[in-house]
């Protein structure tokens, strides 16, 4: 399947002169400070798949037309160069497709040469936060109606079943924005009621309303499957269409109106628990007052991946553009939306962009570590492959806002670089020593914070509080802690004075040589989290007259495996607590009592001891002395057969 190998931008808003943005055909994190061109990227992107539904070619060259209000041409571009957006299509042997689109070639046009970028725009979606919010974004009074947002969004990329062709024209076209235009504009001149174009028109009325109602029943459905199955939202949304209509009776002068009225459609919610019998009282009519922003923000990105999904088509090019989509939510719903768009890369080329770089460092991680979990579910058990897997699927790049030798403003795009390659760069190419400790303390910093489980952080951030942080959590899980002494002691000298000037220049140098020593075997200590937090663990319970109590619950903590930095075998830590939210009991596979309540605090030998003393009140329990024998995960396998280094 073809991608974008190659995004060039010709003087388009921001981006002066020739500016080619290689994608590869990978997915795309990319941050750009405000200013940078950021959203320059996706008004291009969206611009030239858009440019497919113009009708009048004058449409799109206005984009790139110097005498036009409309332009879109860099300010500071001479008059004699020209704008152009062109993208390069790549397929996974090496082979091109080049479209372009400017004042004098637009190639983008159905059957010119091809339907690529039709069937492109047509699978493709743009999505940020602001276009979400307007799903919601009514007052309390009012009803949600939706089709002003269809129309300046949605009809665009909806397909009818059947084509329209209009009268005068040779070929038909199933897209709805097609339908709406023509019906929109009405008859003019107004015929008479008993005309053939009349009657003829208020067909394509009821046809339109027909398809289009049958387009919302069909997203209706798929938005309730997503949001059962992937956000387990405890609410189903209602999708009410009111007919467009045409001629129709003036209420006030008890004429006809000669003009086509815009259909309706209805937002509402039901909710789905059991608590409410009453079926009206679960009817919500005005969700934009009954729901939270985080289910509001679910709600409208169901409806959109229920767009998305209906309109999929496989063979051609499809591009999911998500632009600081996720900014209005916290960190949980953000890892639990992150994981869900995630799994649309095997059929999308995804570009998020952000401009917020706690969000960006939020996408990657969790990028890396989606990658990560495929590779080991794929048998790969190098840790440094692991780690690197997601460099094959991914581009991360950074946006800034720079000038150009005249100090006309230029953007600046760069590979995402960490704190410690910029470390290393400081250090050994461009001869630094002040920048390269300032870096590799964010490193370390960067490091602790994401090594270190959050009970052991204490709301520490600074390098001098995660280092004795790092001392009491190392001391937990019996890692060598004598890193952290000499750490403790270039901490003082080497990385805090380093962002002042210092003469001592060779003595600075060989601490931070040490430094990179140093980080590089704090690294090599591991804590694998075996079952991750709301995984299923499974434990059983025998008694000397051959009962058998199954228990099921939900982690809330990671369960960790630990390796010392020696290579040595790996091993549990027996104190290690966390909390659990049981699920069930199962007696002799017959009887299954459901649980509601979550255990405080506990190590797993904890949680095994008080269940055993629990059975022993009736029965004689048969002691296991290996508990990471007795637990096992969803699948039965135990945790001592699930290590995997």
């Amino acid at each position: 399947m073809q991608k974008i190998g190659k995004l060039t931008l010709r003087n388009f808003k921001f981006f002066l002169g020739e500016v080619s943005i290689n994608f590869d055909r990978k997915n795309v994190l990319l941050y750009g400070e405000n200013g940078s061109g950021k959203s320059s990227i996706y008004w291009a992107l969206y611009t030239f798949l858009q440019s497919v539904f113009k009708n009048d070619p004058l449409q799109i060259r206005k984009y790139f037309d110097p005498g036009h209000d409309e332009n879109l041409i860099n300010r500071f571009a001479p008059a004699a160069e020209a704008s152009s957006i062109i993208v390069e299509f790549k397929d996974e042997n090496g082979a091109t497709t080049i479209r372009e689109i400017s004042l004098t070639s637009i190639q983008t046009r159905p059957g010119n040469p091809d339907n690529l970028v039709l069937n492109a725009a047509l699978g493709s979606d743009f999505i940020d936060h602001k276009i979400l919010s307007r799903v919601y974004s009514y007052y309390h009074k009012e009803d949600i109606d939706l089709f002003d947002f269809f129309e300046h969004h949605l009809l665009s990329f909806i397909n009818f079943r059947q084509s329209l062709t209009i009268p005068g024209q040779t070929s038909g076209n199933a897209n709805s924005e097609h339908w709406w235009n023509y019906i929109n504009d009405g008859l003019d001149p107004h015929p008479n009621m008993n005309d053939a174009a009349y009657i003829a028109f208020q067909g394509v009325i009821a046809d339109f309303n027909n398809e289009f109602n049958f387009y919302l029943n069909e997203i209706s459905q798929r938005t309730n499957i997503i949001l059962r199955d992937k956000f387990q939202a405890d609410f189903r949304i209602r999708l009410d269409y009111k007919n467009a209509t045409y001629n129709d009776f003036n209420k006030h002068n008890r004429g006809r109106n000669k003009k086509t009225i815009a259909p309706k459609i209805i937002l509402s919610v039901d909710l789905v628990t059991p608590l409410i019998t009453d079926a009206n009282k679960k009817h919500v009519a005005s969700p934009q007052s009954f729901l939270n922003e985080a289910k509001l923000s679910t709600m409208a990105l169901a409806m959109r991946l229920a767009i998305i999904d209906e309109k999929f088509v496989a063979a051609y090019p499809k591009v999911l553009v998500l632009d600081d989509m996720l900014v209005s939510m916290d960190m949980s719903n953000r890892e639990f939306v992150m994981s869900i768009m995630l799994e649309y890369t095997s059929d999308f080329q995804i570009l998020f962009f952000t401009h917020q770089r706690g969000l960006f460092e939020d996408a990657r991680k969790h990028i890396e570590g989606f990658h990560a979990e495929k590779a080991r579910l794929r048998g790969v058990t190098n840790e440094n492959d692991i780690k690197e897997e997601w460099k094959a699927h991914w581009k991360v790049m950074e946006m800034y806002e720079g000038e150009n030798a005249l100090h006309i403003p230029v953007p600046i795009i760069q590979p995402y670089e960490s704190s410690l390659q910029k470390a290393l760069k400081y250090f050994k190419e461009h001869i630094d020593y002040n920048a390269c400790g300032n870096n590799l303390r964010a490193s370390l910093e960067e490091f602790f914070l994401d090594f270190i489980p959050h009970n052991f952080i204490n709301n520490q951030t600074m390098i001098a509080g995660l280092i004795v942080s790092a001392r009491a959590y190392f001391t937990h899980v019996g890692f060598d802690t004598t890193p952290l002494d000499k750490l403790e002691r270039y901490r003082e000298r080497s990385l805090n004075p380093s962002s002042h000037f210092n003469p001592r220049a060779d003595f600075f140098k060989r601490e931070l040589q040490d430094i990179f020593t140093i980080l590089e075997g704090l690294k090599a200590n591991k804590n694998f989290p075996l079952l991750t937090r709301d995984s299923i663990i499974k434990f059983e319970i025998h008694t000397t007259t051959g009962k058998v109590f199954s228990y099921t619950a939900t982690i809330l903590d990671d369960i960790c495996l630990y390796q010392k930095s020696d290579g040595t075998a790996s091993y549990f830590i027996n104190t290690d607590q966390r909390a659990y939210a049981m699920i069930g009991v199962t007696e002799d596979n017959l009887t299954t009592r459901l649980l509601t309540n979550v255990t405080n605090l506990r190590s797993l030998q904890t949680l095994y001891g008080e269940t055993v003393v629990f059975i022993n009140q009736h029965h004689a329990a048969v002691v296991v002395a290996d508990i990471y024998q007795v637990f096992t995960d969803v699948n039965g396998n135990t945790l001592e057969s699930l290590k995997n280094y």
